[in-house]
């Protein structure tokens, strides 16, 4: 293909043809910016080699030096706003990115009154569909949830001694669980 064609093949891979009235909304679509930011990709790629057939053509080519130069500088203008707007979409997506449900909570878990766990093996599913809702909280920090699982267990019960043989740390409170798990069945 010839540098003339090969030009205008890369002026047809123009950002102009893309809509970008999605990244002005004030309420953004994110399947269409997940798009938007599909056809950057794809056309920055056959930007790419359409330019790398340019410059190989231009350089085969006696005394076109100045015309390699200039057609250098047009490839980097191209490129610098194709990296522009695909900076653009990524701003507008980390922006417009719903918080998840731990990075809304503000406020730390209110006391609760939690069923009591005994150690009988009917009682144990009860228990456990309550309080794996605690256990499955992220946003809960482990020594926390140690805290719940002491609160929850019947006082005087073999469920009771057997949280209290572990020291209420973070590290103990999956040991704590694996043991009532086991000791349910």
């Amino acid at each position: 293909m010839e540098v003339n064609a090969l030009k205008a093949e890369r002026k047809g891979l123009s950002l102009k043809k893309i809509e970008t009235t999605e990244l002005i909304k004030e309420n953004i679509d994110m399947n269409q910016l997940s798009i938007l930011k599909t056809q950057f990709m794809d056309k920055f790629q056959r930007l790419d080699t359409c330019q790398c057939q340019i410059s190989e053509q231009l350089l085969d080519t006696e005394d076109a030096v100045q015309e390699y130069l200039d057609d250098m500088e047009d490839a980097e203008n191209y490129r610098d706003r194709y990296i522009e707007m695909c900076t653009r979409v990524d701003l507008k997506i980390r922006e417009t990115v719903v918080p998840t449900e731990t990075e809304k909570r503000s406020f730390k878990l209110p006391k609760i009154e939690l069923k009591k766990f005994s150690c009988e093996a009917k009682d144990f599913l009860a228990f456990w569909s309550q309080f794996q809702k605690i256990h499955n909280d992220k946003s809960i920090a482990e020594e926390d949830k140690m805290q719940y699982l002491l609160q929850s267990v019947e006082p005087k019960s073999k469920a009771e001694r057997l949280v209290l043989s572990f020291p209420a740390t973070a590290e103990n409170y999956p040991k704590a669980i694996d043991q009532l798990k086991e000791i349910r069945s």
